[in-house]
C-alpha cells in the first residue's frame, strides 16, 4: 500500500507539471471542444501505456543507459514539438473577419487529436525518464508483475483525469463570446511556445 502511494503521488505531481501536453491540451480544447480535448488527452493516456509497457520489458532502462538510443528519441521529440509548434504559427484561422464574423479555426478531427497527443508524450524523452525512474526507484524487483501493470494503468489514469479536466476547463473558457477575438492570437503563441520547448530539448544535454 505504501508502495501504491507513493506511485501515485509522484506520478500525480509529475502529470500536473505543465510541459507539451499541458500545451497540446489547452490548444486543442481552447481552439476546438471539450471533446477533441478528451480525445488529445486519450492519446496522452495510451501513449504513457507504451512507455509503462516497454520499462516492464527492460527496453525503457535500456534507453536512459544509452546515449544514443536517448539521444534519438530525444531528437524525434524535439523536431515533432517544432513540427507542430510551425503548424499552430502558420494557422490560417483569422481574430475577427471584415463582417465582424467569429473566429475561423481550422478543424481538428477526433482520429488527428488522438494522434497528436499520443505522439506528442510517446516522443518525450523526460516521459520515458520519468516512468523509468519510477519502476526502478519505486517499485521492488519483487512486485509481482501484475502489480506493476496496475501501476501502469494507475499512471495513465491519472493522465487521463487531469487531462481531462484541463480538457473541460478550458473548452468552458471558449465559451465566452470575447474569446473569439483571441483564437488566432492563442494559436499563434501556442506555436511559438511548442518551438520552443522543442528547441530546448533539442539543445539540451543528454540527461
Amino acid at each position: 500500500m505504501i508502495e501504491l502511494l507513493t506511485v501515485l503521488t509522484i506520478a500525480t505531481l509529475a502529470t500536473i507539471s505543465p510541459g507539451p501536453d499541458f500545451v497540446v491540451v489547452t490548444r486543442n480544447s481552447l481552439l476546438h471542444s471539450h471533446s477533441v480535448g478528451m480525445y488529445t488527452a486519450t492519446g496522452i493516456a495510451l501513449a504513457v501505456l507504451i512507455h509503462v509497457a516497454y520499462t516492464i520489458l527492460g527496453i525503457g532502462y535500456l534507453i536512459s543507459q544509452s546515449v544514443l538510443l536517448f539521444t534519438i528519441l530525444k531528437t524525434i521529440g524535439a523536431l515533432y514539438l517544432i513540427y507542430i509548434g510551425i503548424k499552430m504559427s502558420w494557422t490560417k484561422g483569422k481574430a475577427i473577419a471584415p463582417g465582424g464574423e467569429k473566429a475561423v479555426v481550422q478543424s481538428l478531427s477526433p482520429a488527428k487529436a488522438l494522434r497528436q497527443g499520443f505522439i506528442c508524450n510517446v516522443t518525450n524523452p523526460k516521459t520515458t525518464i520519468f516512468i523509468v525512474s519510477i519502476f526502478v526507484q519505486l517499485v521492488s524487483p519483487a512486485t509481482p508483475l501484475w502489480q506493476q501493470l496496475l501501476y501502469g494503468l494507475a499512471i495513465a489514469f491519472i493522465h487521463l483525469i487531469w487531462f481531462g479536466i484541463l480538457a473541460f476547463g478550458f473548452a468552458s473558457m471558449a465559451k465566452y463570446p470575447r474569446f473569439d477575438k483571441l483564437k488566432s492570437g492563442f494559436e499563434k503563441v501556442a506555436g511559438v511556445v511548442m518551438i520552443g520547448l522543442g528547441l530546448k530539448l533539442l539543445l539540451s544535454g543528454n540527461r
